[in-house]
């Protein structure tokens, strides 16, 4: 997946990993160093908190860290998100990724892309919602690499795009399938 992304300079194509860091985020970081390719880590404050080397990991390789939520509560998106409960859950995670990382994160993903409420919260936080263009689905893959050319066939979906951004998980499970799509 990531040697076939060769071509414009002016194109550009981001991926992104939500909800790490897990038990695959070593893996996924070992296949963008062996590939040379940057990444944005979309992290949950609580297991970025329990990990804080895994961050420190993520950084010193050259990826950039965002906020992802403490809890990743994902509210419904009718009513979206409480800004009083977003904004402790947004401080939260700032405070785990600055302690353990030093660096101030500057992007936020809201949970299932829910960005009802979540805007303003988060521009008062001084982050950038980024969402995605491209969903791997790859957190609904079993863990099994039988799963791999599924998730490339989306991944590779996207490209078609001028700039796609392509989402992808390092957390919420064991991502045996999200590793090999990325190897292969």
């Amino acid at each position: 997946m990531i040697n076939g992304q060769a071509g414009d300079p002016e194109r550009t194509v981001a991926l992104t990993f939500d909800d790490g860091p897990g038990p695959s985020t070593p893996e996924v970081l070992d296949v963008l160093q062996q590939n040379g390719v940057p990444a944005t880590f979309f992290v949950v404050g609580e297991k970025a908190a329990a990990e804080p080397a895994m961050l420190q990991r993520i950084v010193a390789a050259g990826h950039v860290i965002g906020d992802h939520t403490w809890s990743h509560h994902i509210p419904s998106a009718k009513a979206g998100w409480n800004a009083r409960t977003l904004t402790r859950e947004i401080q939260h995670t700032r405070r785990a990724i600055v302690n353990a990382t030093g660096r101030e994160p500057c992007l936020f993903r809201p949970p299932g892309g829910i960005v009802k409420g979540a805007e303003k919260v988060s521009r008062a936080a001084g982050l950038s919602v980024i969402l995605w263009s491209v969903d791997t689905r790859d957190w609904a893959a079993p863990a099994n690499k039988k799963f791999a050319p599924v998730i490339q066939k989306r991944a590779a979906a996207g490209l078609e795009q001028e700039h796609p951004v392509i989402l992808f998980h390092d957390g919420g499970g064991t991502r045996t399938a999200t590793v090999a799509a990325l190897s292969g």
